[in-house]
């Protein structure tokens, strides 16, 4: 069990950035009253799988790192649970990692989240269209927040207690079986990439930290 050091910081500034950014974002996404912009910003910042290998789009590599800052505009709920969670799960890993380590982390996972969704829509286990959202990062970011206190109840419907390392394993669970089952029109393996990438970000972390 990992305690808060002192000065911990209920607000650290990578998670109050992100939060900030992410809402520009979306604001000047769904507002914005030119067609134009809306489809160049869903055409080039969204990760899209390459047109040659049958997708919609082209692909590029800056895509890995924007389509975690762009989130649907029909979907004002989607943004705001993946802000809250960062901001619930993210605020106790950045104050023991430390600013740097825990921005590289959100990187690295929804980098590694996008890889593996690509990976697996080359395989043709999830449809090529648009990705977008932070969800992947998240994903990285709870895992990291299980592994650091595994057994820290986390409240679902604010009252039902569930351990954090047995709230992870369920949501690893149904993410696999959801996306081995179709996974409708979300990026479940894009979800589980997280998990690995935060899996792997952690081990880099433990044993070479001061790689990052």
């Amino acid at each position: 069990m990992y305690q808060a050091p002192r000065g911990f910081s209920i607000l650290p500034p990578v998670i109050k950035n992100l939060i900030i950014l992410n809402g520009i974002v979306y604001l000047f996404f769904a507002f914005s009253t030119l067609p134009v912009i809306q489809n160049w910003m869903m055409n080039y910042l969204a990760l899209h799988f390459p047109a040659f290998l049958g997708g919609y789009h082209q692909f590029y590599p800056h895509q890995l790192v924007t389509y975690m800052f762009l989130h649907d505009p029909s979907s004002l709920f989607h943004l705001i649970f993946n802000m809250f969670a960062l901001w619930m799960f993210g605020a106790a890993i950045e104050n023991i990692m430390g600013s740097k380590r825990f921005l590289s982390l959100f990187l690295f996972s929804g980098i590694g989240a996008g890889l593996i969704h690509l990976i697996m829509t080359f395989f043709q286990w999830t449809e090529p269209v648009p990705v977008v959202g932070a969800s992947g990062a998240i994903y990285g970011i709870l895992f990291t927040y299980a592994y650091f206190f595994p057994n820290q109840p986390i409240y679902l419907y604010f009252f039902i207690p569930v351990k954090a390392k047995y709230l992870m394993a369920g949501l690893i669970l149904i993410d696999l079986f959801s996306g081995l089952s179709g996974g409708g029109d979300v990026a479940h393996f894009a979800h589980l990439g997280g998990v690995l990438s935060g899996w792997l970000f952690l081990n880099i972390y433990r044993f070479k930290r001061k790689l990052f």
